[in-house]
Formats: structure tokens, sequence, C-alpha cells
């Protein structure tokens, strides 16, 4: 069953892509259109808790070529440490952004039916609802795959 944090969560940007406030993810209905608009590239982590259940997904950087803060610490004009120094740089063309699989069961069943196809041939796990709940079926035990 999918975390009830997840459920209740309300739902932040993050560089113009929306995610879930609890665990980060993507939603499904956004990754599925990104996938059929050619702009992400699924590939899967590890399988820490026997199933597929995260994947990382590259996705175009809104933001790509401006300068922007990378994150903070360095020297400052007096040669003293300062961790809140911001250390700016050109954003990269691409985005590590992450999946969680769980968040289909989220959807109706109009929308499962939809959108899980369209993540399933892009990662090559497929995702089902059954009698018995959420299932999963991937081409073979262990099976990871980046798609290019």
């Amino acid at each position: 069953m999918l975390s009830r944090s997840c459920e209740e969560a309300e739902r932040y940007e993050r560089d113009g892509y929306e995610c879930c406030g609890y665990c980060g993810s993507l939603y499904p209905k956004q990754l599925a259109e990104l996938i059929k608009e050619g702009k992400a590239i699924m590939s899967g982590s590890d399988w820490k808790y026997g199933w597929p259940h995260k994947f990382y997904v590259s996705i175009p950087n809104p933001k790509a070529g401006e300068i922007v803060e990378l994150g903070h610490g360095g020297f400052d004009e007096d040669c003293e440490w300062n961790a809140n120094k911001p250390i700016m740089g050109g954003a990269s063309k691409f985005l590590t952004m992450k999946f969680y699989s769980r968040h289909l069961e989220l959807l109706s069943k109009e929308e499962f039916d939809e959108i899980a196809p369209i993540i399933s041939e892009a990662c090559g796990v497929k995702f089902e609802i059954k009698e018995n709940g959420f299932c999963y079926s991937a081409p073979y035990d262990g099976f990871q795959k980046t798609r290019f």
C-alpha cells in the first residue's frame, strides 16, 4: 500500500516539474506526457525492496545554460570558509528526477489504464492492478534497463 504521506502531501514545483511533497517523485501523468513527447529517459535504480519501486528520469532542464546556484560553501574575500557562500555556475542541459512506481496507485482506474502502459513501455516493467493489489512483471529476475 502507498504511504499515506504521499496521498496527503501537497505538490510542489521543482524546476518547472510537479513533484510529490513527501517523496519528491514526479507525478505519473506528467511523466507520461514527457515520455510521449520524447523528453524523458527512464533508468532503474536498485531493487533493494525486491521490486522496481524507484526509477531515475532524465528530463530537459528549463534553466539549461543559465547561471544558477549549484550549492553552498567556499572561501570569502578574507580567505575564511563560508558555508553559506553560494556556488554559481551554468545549469546543466538535463535534470535527473525520480519516479516512484507506487504513485501509479494514486490514479483512478481510467487514468491507470491510460498512463501505466506508457510508463511501462519506457522502463520495460509492466505495472498492473489486480485483485490482490499493485503488481509488476519484469522481463527477467533483477531486470533494470536504460532506454536511449
